[in-house]
């Protein structure tokens, strides 16, 4: 995690924010953690459970 293209603080407070927009609907907000993840250059196969996970803590 050490060549993250966006800092780790900035990408939990893209993190933040997904995750509050998305919940204000009801939606757990996987479907933008997976291009965040990306962009931040996070290595491919840690973003599928990445995603999940994080999808999870929102919806519960």
């Amino acid at each position: 995690m050490d060549d993250l293209i966006i800092p780790l603080y900035a990408l939990a407070a893209l993190f933040f924010v997904v995750a509050l927009l998305y919940s204000s609907v009801g939606l757990g907000g996987a479907s933008s953690y997976v291009p965040l993840l990306a962009l931040a250059g996070v290595y491919y196969e840690w973003i599928p459970s990445t995603s999940l996970m994080l999808n999870i803590a929102v919806t519960v």
